[in-house]
C-alpha cells in the first residue's frame, strides 16, 4: 500500500543526503565512547556505528527514523529503562552521521536495509532480542520481523506510520489532520486580511493573476506551516531537548536528488510485513502526532498472526519519549515486562 504524499513529504521533510558529512566534535566524542563497535555490512563494504549501553538479560535494539536521521535522539532510553535490566543498542543506520554514507543508491532498496539490520545483529550477537523502531525505523522493523521472525521476542513499533489496507478511512484521517493544520495556520495574524482571501481562491482552484502575490503567500503559509507541525506535532516542550536538537543538526541533508529511491521504500509491501510477524507487537505512538494514529486500532488486526498492543500517549507527539517521557516509557518497560513473564495481554 502507498503511503499518503504528506507523510512522504512528512519524511522527506527530515531531510536527507549523500556523501561524507564534515565531522564535528561530537562524532570524536562519541566514536571513543565506550560501547562503541563498527559494524561491517553489505558484505563487508561499508561499516556501521553501534553502541552497548548497559547490560540487563533484555536487548533492545534502536532503529531511528528519517531515513537518515541518527540515534542521537534515543539517548533518554539509557536514563529511563536503568533500573529495569535493559541491555540499549544503538544503530546509526547506513548513510547516517556516525556510519559510512556511500553514494550508492542500492542501499535504498528495502530488502538492503533489512539485511544490514540482520548484520548488525551478527556483530553484536543478539539472540532473542527485542527490537524498537521509531517512524521509519518502526517500518524497518517490520520488515526485518517478517525476514527474521526466529531472532525476535517483540517489536515495539513507535511512532510509525499506521498501515491499514482500508484505504478510504486511511483518506478521511489524513484530510482530518491537514484540516486541523491548515485551520491552525489560517487562525494565524499573517492570515486575517488579504492573504486569507489568496488561500481561499487557491483552495476554490481560482486561478491568481499576481504571481508574485501567490509565491509570497504560499511560501508564507509553507514556513508558517512548518513552525506549527513542529511545535504541536513533532515536538511539544518549550525547550527542545539537546540531544534531539543535535540529531537535527547532524541529518544528512543533501540526498534531494535520491527522492525516487526514497520513494520506492516507503512503498514497499508492509501490511503483508505485518501479516507475517508472529512475536508479540507494542504500537505506541503520540496522541498529537501526524501519523494517523486514530488508525493504529485498526492496523492492529492486521497481526494475524501475533498479539498486538496498542497505546496511545495522551501528551505525545512525534518524540513521544521526549514530551510525555512518563507515559512511554512505563509503557515500554510494561510490554517488555509481560512478554518475559509470558503475561501479554494485548487488550490490557
Amino acid at each position: 500500500m502507498k503511503a499518503p504524499f504528506s507523510i512522504l513529504i512528512f519524511l522527506l521533510s527530515i531531510n536527507f543526503c549523500i556523501g561524507q558529512t564534515t565531522k564535528d566534535s561530537f562524532y570524536y566524542k562519541k566514536v571513543a565512547e565506550k560501547g562503541v563497535k563498527f559494524i561491517s555490512v553489505a558484505n563487508g563494504e561499508y561499516k556501521v556505528f553501534t553502541q552497548k549501553i548497559g547490560k540487563g538479560k533484555l536487548k533492545l535494539l534502536l532503529l531511528h527514523g528519517g531515513p537518515l536521521n541518527t540515534h542521537e535522539y534515543f539517548e533518554n532510553f539509557p536514563e529511563n529503562l536503568k533500573k529495569d535490566g535493559i541491555e540499549i543498542y544503538y544503530y546509526d543506520q547506513l548513510g547516517s552521521y556516525y556510519s559510512d554514507q556511500p553514494g550508492d543508491t542500492s542501499i535504498w532498496e528495502a530488502d538492503n536495509l533489512v539485511e544490514q539490520i540482520e548484520d548488525v545483529r551478527k556483530g553484536l550477537q543478539l539472540k532473542n532480542f527485542y527490537i524498537l523502531g521509531h517512524s521509519w525505523g518502526g517500518m524497518l522493523a517490520q520488515l526485518y520481523g517478517a525476514k527474521y521472525k526466529r531472532h525476535l521476542k517483540g517489536i515495539i513499533l513507535s511512532n510509525t506510520f499506521a498501515q491499514i489496507r482500508d484505504t478510504k478511512k486511511l483518506y478521511n484521517s489524513k484530510r482530518s489532520l491537514d484540516s486541523t493544520i491548515s485551520n491552525q495556520v489560517y487562525s494565524l495574524p499573517e492570515f486575517s486580511t488579504k492573504y486569507r482571501v489568496i488561500l481561499d481562491s487557491i483552495a476554490q482552484r481560482q486561478k491568481i493573476s499576481d504571481t508574485q502575490l501567490l509565491k509570497t503567500v504560499l511560501s508564507l503559509y509553507r514556513i508558517k506551516e512548518d513552525s506549527i507541525v513542529r511545535r504541536n506535532f513533532n515536538f511539544r516542550g518549550d525547550i527542545r531537548p539537546e540531544p534531539l536538537t543535535r540529531n537535527g543538526q547532524h541529518i544528512n541533508r543533501k540526498m534531494r536528488e535520491q527522492v525516487p529511491q526514497v520513494y520506492k521504500i516507503i512503498n514497499a509491501d508492509y501490511i503483508s510485513a505485518i501479516e507475517k510477524i508472529e512475536c508479540p507487537v507494542l504500537i505506541i505512538g503520540g496522541f498529537y502526532d501526524r501519523m494517523y494514529q486514530d488508525l493504529y486500532p485498526e492496523m492492529k488486526k492486521h497481526f494475524i498472526k501475533t498479539k498486538a498492543r496498542v497505546y496511545v500517549c495522551p501528551n505525545g507527539s512525534h518524540f513521544s519519549m521526549w514530551d510525555d517521557t512518563e507515559n512511554y516509557f512505563r509503557e515500554v518497560v510494561r510490554f517488555l515486562k509481560n512478554v518475559e513473564s509470558k503475561s501479554f495481554d494485548p487488550d490490557n
